[in-house]
């Protein structure tokens, strides 16, 4: 269901291509930087807490976690698709198939992955209860996600404890999150 875990303005449903085509007719040049110095300064803001946001405890593992750690292995031209649950599917064509269950097994994973000599599906058992909540979302959205879970997540409790905990990591004071060290936050 579109915007079930993370309201939306509006939710958009069809090819792609198709849809940019015709949203990109509605726009128009511009002299006034303000959006995009606003966009750019909490893009900065994201790339500041993402690190804290990433080692913030889950079970079993943190999704952000997940991407984090494959975004400093990728090179700028990487194309990656996602799907779950293929893994073991994966094995059983021949091609390499990779499981994490816990966080500790995220980067050898990765290193697995990347280093494959064939096709490699990776497979990791993350949290669904971590809601996908950027650092910029205003009280509003914030309020709205709360309803949107409340209303049609059957996890509620978990949603709004992981929320609650990854959002705090954006006032706590800090910086990038020290490689091989595990934030405590349970």
């Amino acid at each position: 269901m579109i915007g079930m875990r993370y309201p939306f303005e509006v939710n958009l449903v069809g090819d792609s291509a198709r849809t940019l085509h015709e949203l990109l007719t509605l726009v128009r040049p511009t002299n006034d930087r303000s959006w995009r110095d606003d966009i750019e300064a909490k893009v900065a803001r994201w790339w500041e807490v993402m690190p804290r946001r990433a080692y913030t405890s889950a079970d079993p593992i943190n999704p952000e976690l997940v991407f984090h750690e494959l975004s400093q292995r990728l090179p700028d031209d990487a194309i990656i698709a996602a799907d779950s649950g293929y893994a073991g599917y994966a094995k059983l064509l021949g091609l390499r198939g990779v499981t994490a269950e816990k966080p500790e097994d995220v980067v050898p994973a990765w290193e697995e992955a990347l280093a494959s000599d064939r096709p490699c599906v990776v497979e990791f058992r993350t949290d669904p209860a971590v809601p996908p909540i950027p650092p910029h979302a205003s009280w509003d959205q914030i309020e709205k996600a709360l309803e949107s879970i409340i209303r049609g997540d059957s996890d509620r409790v978990g949603m709004i404890k992981e929320g609650f905990k990854s959002k705090v990591q954006e006032v706590l004071p800090g910086g990038k999150h020290p490689a091989g060290q595990d934030y405590d936050d349970s």
